[in-house]
């Protein structure tokens, strides 16, 4: 695939993440006894990976890059197409949001006041590799099958960042809800690969180009697949945690509930996105992306939480993304995501800076003040939510125009 480099690099990216994974596991069962709560750990592990991936992205960059540097059929059929497949595959656009994620992992990392105020640390610390692995997982695997477990490994962080604390229990209800919720969108993507599998589709995106949707089970489980992809991007139908009241920081729900989850998940439909655009199924899971967008967007700008339209705002960002990659294909799909992601971290970040300004015990200072602190608030959440819909449409209108 590479040079001789390349094979030095694939060895070292395949060690590197499995270590990152392996960090995570120690910071979790033995973090409380390490200095620091081992933050020092969780800060070698994702600044080398970050490393790997910008080394990576410099190779990638001197030639085109699309062939696979290691792969291992599990069940090979006789004179069939392999049934169950992993390996790894590496071109430039894989790597881009593998190293954003470690980039914005960098940034929770830095936030001494939130981790300093949380007596579960070690479980951000925990977390932040198994997001960074993950991800690199999802991106980097030759196949579908090892995207999933890219995948779960980005749920399981979120899982964990949202168990930061050992003394709120709505945080304990809304992080079990959050990991039900997203296993479902796992589910569907491992019956519908499965079901593909049993019928010849090999998942494995060597082939990709030569699969054929011409039976009425394969359009099935591709419906199955999609849908699971599309349940993992946004929340829509699934809206509990913006209902609840959640006490974790703004950043935190922002990146590790929508942002990574949307991320690793797109990157099994970026894959497949040639195949998709022959079937019907992508294109009407596109429109109902488009519909969820809209609605989305409409019950955030009235909601009068401003958690909950925040969170609302990134559901409608990311809807509209899946919907542009529906329509408009692979390039301008994956800017729009690349838009909406960034667009929530800043939000996100910028919610959580207000949050900790504010005073911990207000003053009433009577119903006029009330009402335009209410109108004030109001007119922030609108301001957010088309700020975040505006860079995903910018992306996909700068992608569409060929910029």
């Amino acid at each position: 695939m590479f040079t001789s480099n390349g094979d030095v690099f694939s060895l070292t990216l395949v060690l590197l993440t499995t270590l990152v994974a392996l960090s995570g596991c120690v910071l979790l069962f033995f973090g409380k006894r390490l200095p620091r709560q081992g933050d020092w750990l969780a800060w070698s592990a994702v600044g080398a990976q970050l490393l790997v991936l910008a080394w990576g992205l410099s190779l990638a960059g001197q030639e085109t890059v699309s062939e696979y540097f290691s792969g291992l059929g599990w069940i090979v059929i006789p004179e069939q197409k392999v049934a169950v497949l992993a390996g790894a595959v590496a071109d430039p656009i894989g790597f881009v949001l593998p190293a954003l994620t470690a980039l914005v992992t960098l940034l929770l990392l830095s936030d001494r006041a939130i981790l300093a105020a949380s007596p579960g640390a070690e479980r951000v610390y925990s977390a932040s590799c198994w997001l960074v692995a993950g991800m690199s997982l999802a991106w980097l695997s030759g196949a579908v099958w090892t995207q999933l477990l890219g995948v779960l490994g980005v749920i399981l962080s979120g899982f964990l960042a949202f168990l930061r604390t050992s003394n709120e229990e709505t945080e304990h209800r809304g992080a079990i809800r959050y990991f039900f919720e997203r296993s479902l969108g796992v589910t569907l993507v491992f019956l519908g690969g499965a079901a593909l599998a049993a019928h010849g589709v090999g998942l494995d995106w060597a082939s990709v180009s030569s699969w054929t949707q011409d039976s009425w089970p394969v359009t099935l489980a591709t419906g199955a697949l999609v849908l699971g992809v599309f349940l993992l991007v946004q929340r829509f139908p699934f809206l509990a945690i913006q209902v609840q009241p959640f006490p974790t920081p703004p950043i935190y729900q922002i990146v590790f509930g929508f942002v990574a989850p949307a991320w690793a998940a797109v990157a099994i439909i970026f894959r497949l996105d040639p195949w998709l655009h022959e079937g019907v199924v992508f294109a009407g899971l596109g429109g109902l992306a488009a519909v969820s967008a809209a609605l989305t967007a409409i019950v955030g700008i009235c909601s009068k939480s401003p958690q909950q339209a925040l969170q609302l705002g990134v559901s409608a960002a990311f809807s509209l993304a899946f919907a542009v990659l529906s329509s408009a294909g692979g390039g301008a799909g994956f800017l729009c995501f690349v838009g909406a992601g960034l667009g929530a971290v800043i939000v996100g970040q910028v919610a959580t800076f207000a949050a900790a300004n504010e005073p911990g015990h207000r003053v009433s200072k009577g119903p006029k003040n009330q009402t335009d602190n209410r109108a004030k608030r109001r007119a922030a959440i609108a301001v957010g939510i088309a700020g975040v819909l505006s860079a995903t449409g910018a992306a996909g209108f700068a992608s569409a125009g060929g910029m």
